[in-house]
């Protein structure tokens, strides 16, 4: 993993899998269509999200916000309150522009975020 971290969409959910566990991270990245945001809105974002209900590495984990150092899903039900945070920014980067419209095709086709921290 890197300095920053990555949003993708999961197309179909696996209740049993553990995300945390993946051979090539950039496979990952290319499989979950992945987009790379720098630490300065990351660090941001997990701070406003930690009210959100979402899942560490697996369905199995129920978790608060994003961990910003390890894997994270949320839900489609908790996506319009990220979607809502990251609004703030779109204006200023086009990768956090992207990761809007990555979040809205997540809330419309009901997918399931996937975030790899640091």
């Amino acid at each position: 993993m890197s300095d920053s971290v990555h949003f993708g969409i999961i197309p179909e959910i696996d209740g049993t899998r553990d995300y945390s566990q993946f051979d090539s991270f950039e496979e990952v990245c290319r499989l979950h269509r992945c987009i790379e945001i720098g630490n300065e809105y990351a660090n941001k974002w997990v701070n406003q999200s930690g009210h959100i209900s979402t899942f560490a590495c697996t369905l199995e984990r129920p978790f608060c916000g994003i961990d910003y150092c390890g894997v994270t899903l949320i839900p489609p039900d908790s996506l319009p309150e990220l979607l809502g945070i990251i609004r703030l920014d779109a204006k200023r980067e086009a990768a956090v522009f992207n990761l809007m419209i990555l979040i809205e095709k997540a809330i419309e086709n009901g997918n399931f975020l996937i975030v790899y921290g640091v």
